[in-house]
């Protein structure tokens, strides 16, 4: 009973601490850039009665997302009266449920320090962290794919109909989220072939798909009202893949290792070099895997798969399925390395050496200490977006105006639209520049604005400049208006 309650308040301190990681400063630090406020724009929509059964087109293609998500947010953004700070609240708390997800992982399936020490490394990596502080549907797989992952524990355990059910459902919904999930859904077939006994497998795969055909149930209603737009769209996007010239020089393994030092090491990409050796060689020494080793495996394999396939760019979030088994695999190979020495004092050595190393070393990566949101300009954050909108809202004269951005690359000023929009003031469309009486401009500090060329600028044609306004940090609004010949 005493050791129980030890581990219940760990475990809450741990969410504790996973909670003032997030939500410190998280006005200020958030991400508001151009795909947050379509996101945001989305959910605002469904407030305004405007109901929708696709999402934002994903980066690299015209295939779309579903909008599972923004019925999620609407509520939030409802709450916070429209703020979008509301995006990264509920990224927060679904990032934050993950914890006990974790934690419940590795005290069902191995023991209480693997599972207390998977769930402080979810609630204190900068990565996460980061994720966290802003709405981006790339970054919500996080949450369902380690529920999806727990279910498949159980399932493993308990060959139950309705269980198989949920996880199609959960996969189903997910795909709606980011098609990342695809990993998930190779993970939940090969579940059938190595994990269920013969005689349950056609019951299995069917309930599975029938939950499945459920949960994308929205995506299949958009499918079948427009000619099936995001089937053509996919097949597309691997027809360009396969005739990518620059598939062949991309580094996956290189890809695997920054993430992980991402995830783990607090963006110190030269140690992640030495982690998958590492963890490589633990796998050789234990020999015989515990069950849920072996699906953390499982799991990782079915998503360097999907990156095999699919990702030729660094960017993290696309392994976002594999993190939770990553997580666990590594905390186990720490707990069993250091549980086979017998010297005491060497094993509460590793133990230490590893929580404080991974703290300290994450702690400083998590932007506690920056002016600006994540992958915003340095200086440049949601307060000061805010502060711009509204001294554009309160000089306007005329509906005849437009925006325009030149900081971290927003050209058209998204996230000042976002804004402007829910205040009933918004600018003309980003393809009529030309038709605009006034242009606004912020731009970053020590920019000229004569020597910026850029198509919406030049649009515009010859201007004055009639009004500056000082933003922060060196940021400058600018009005212009036509020049008279």
């Amino acid at each position: 009973m005493v050791i129980k309650n030890k581990s219940a308040l760990i475990l809450i301190g741990i969410i504790f601490l996973g909670f003032f990681l997030r939500f410190y400063h998280i006005r200020e630090l958030t991400t508001f850039r151009g795909d947050q406020a379509i996101e945001l724009t989305g959910a605002a929509n469904i407030l305004k009665g405007k109901f929708t059964l696709i999402g934002i087109k994903t980066s690299n293609s015209e295939l779309h997302n579903g909008a599972v998500m923004y019925y999620l947010l609407a509520p939030f953004l409802f709450l916070f009266h429209f703020d979008p700070v509301a995006g990264g609240v509920l990224q927060s708390i679904l990032s934050l449920a993950t914890i006990p997800i974790v934690y419940l992982l590795g005290k069902k399936f191995a023991n209480e320090k693997i599972a207390l020490l998977s769930a402080f490394i979810v609630a204190t990596s900068s990565l996460l962290i980061h994720f966290s502080r802003q709405t981006l549907l790339a970054f919500y797989p996080l949450f369902f794919s380690g529920l999806a992952f727990f279910l498949v524990t159980l399932i493993t355990r308990k060959f139950d109909k309705y269980f198989w059910l949920i996880l199609g459902i959960l996969l189903g919904f997910m795909l709606q989220v980011h098609y990342s999930t695809l990993a998930v859904f190779l993970f939940t077939l090969a579940i059938g072939l190595f994990f269920i006994p013969q005689k349950f497998k056609l019951k299995y795969y069917l309930f599975t798909i029938v939950g499945f055909l459920i949960g994308f149930l929205p995506m299949i209603i958009f499918e079948l009202r427009h000619e099936f737009f995001n089937t053509k769209m996919l097949i597309s996007l691997v027809k360009g893949l396969q005739r990518g010239s620059n598939i062949s020089a991309f580094n996956i393994l290189s890809y695997w290792q920054n993430t992980i030092s991402l995830l783990f090491l607090g963006q110190k990409i030269f140690l992640g070099n030495f982690f998958l050796p590492l963890i490589s060689l633990y796998l050789i020494w234990k020999k015989k895997l515990s069950l849920l080793e072996k699906l953390s495996l499982l799991q990782i394999f079915s998503t360097f798969l999907f990156s095999l396939v699919f990702v030729h760019q660094n960017t993290e979030h696309y392994l976002i399925t594999a993190y939770i088994p990553l997580i666990i695999l590594t905390t186990s190979a720490v707990y069993n390395i250091s549980n086979a020495l017998k010297n005491k004092l060497a094993k509460a050595s590793i133990f230490i050496v590893f929580l404080f190393g991974l703290f300290i070393l994450n702690f400083y990566s998590s932007g506690f200490f920056d002016n600006h949101g994540w992958t915003m300009d340095d200086g440049w954050n949601l307060p000061g977006l805010e502060k711009t909108a509204k001294i554009i809202a309160n000089d306007l004269t005329t509906s005849s105006y437009n925006v325009v951005m030149v900081v971290d690359a927003e050209n058209q000023g998204l996230p000042l639209r976002y804004f402007l929009d829910i205040w009933g003031k918004t600018p003309l469309p980003v393809e009529k520049y030309d038709k605009a009486l006034y242009l606004y401009v912020v731009t970053q500090p020590k920019i000229k604005l004569s020597e910026i060329s850029m198509f919406e600028i030049n649009s515009f044609g010859a201007y004055n400049i009639d009004k500056t306004w000082p933003i922060q940090n060196g940021f400058t609004l600018f009005r212009l208006s036509h020049r008279t010949v």
